[in-house]
């Protein structure tokens, strides 16, 4: 983890590093959940996609 309870990330901010190649080795997951938090201060999430992304794609986009 590279980022603690509580405190503030920006977009680009690095969250987790991990080694994707050994977890499939292990035989585990590796699909990502992205949970938005806060949400009675979101006015609206549009999803870009739902399939695989490649690093740095935007996930959605969240108007507050």
């Amino acid at each position: 983890m590279k980022v603690s309870e509580g405190q503030a990330v920006v977009a680009g901010d690095l969250l987790v590093k991990a080694d994707l190649g050994a977890i499939q080795a292990r035989g585990r997951e590796t699909t990502t959940v992205v949970v938005f938090t806060n949400g009675d201060a979101i006015k609206s999430v549009k999803l870009n996609k739902q399939v695989l992304l490649q690093t740095n794609t935007p996930v959605a986009k969240v108007e507050l």
